[in-house]
C-alpha cells in the first residue's frame, strides 16, 4: 500500500529483489503488487493476486497442510512454555541450579554442561518414577 508516496518503485523493486533470492527454489513466489488504498488504485490486481495464492494453496491440499503445520507449531510452542513453566517451578530454587550458574559464572563449566547436567538430572528422576 502507499505506493503514491516517493521512494514506493524502489521499495517495490527491493522487496522484488529480496523474493528474488528468498524464493529461488521455492513453488511459489508472491507477487508484489503496489496499491493506493485511498484512491482505490491496485485493489483489483492485488484481489487478483490474493485469488490466485489461494488457488494455489488449493491444488494438492497445500491449504491444509499450511494450516496444519501452522497448529502444529502452535502445539508446540504452547507445550514447551507448559514444559518451562513446569520445569522452573520445580527447579527454580534448587541448589544444584545455584552451583550451575555459579559454575558458569566462574566459567568451570559452559552454559551447555549446564544443561546437560540439568536434563541429566531430570531424565535421571523421571527413571525413578517409572
Amino acid at each position: 500500500n502507499k505506493a503514491d508516496l516517493p521512494y514506493a518503485d524502489i521499495t517495490c523493486m527491493e522487496i522484488e529483489k529480496l523474493l528474488d533470492l528468498t524464493c529461488k527454489n521455492a513453488s511459489w513466489r508472491p507477487l508484489v503488487v503496489p496499491t493506493v488504498a485511498t484512491r482505490g488504485e491496485g485493489l483489483r490486481e492485488l484481489w487478483e493476486a490474493a485469488d490466485e495464492h489461494l488457488e494455489y494453496l488449493s491444488k494438492e491440499n497445500r491449504l491444509a497442510q499450511h494450516r496444519k503445520e501452522r497448529i502444529r507449531g502452535e502445539i508446540e510452542d504452547l507445550v514447551l512454555s507448559r514444559l518451562k513453566d513446569d520445569f522452573w517451578s520445580r527447579w527454580y530454587n534448587d541448589t544444584e541450579v545455584f552451583e550451575l550458574v555459579d559454575k558458569v559464572y566462574s566459567r568451570k563449566i559452559d552454559l551447555y554442561g549446564a544443561r546437560d547436567r540439568i536434563v541429566e538430572r531430570i531424565r535421571e528422576e523421571m527413571q525413578r518414577l517409572s
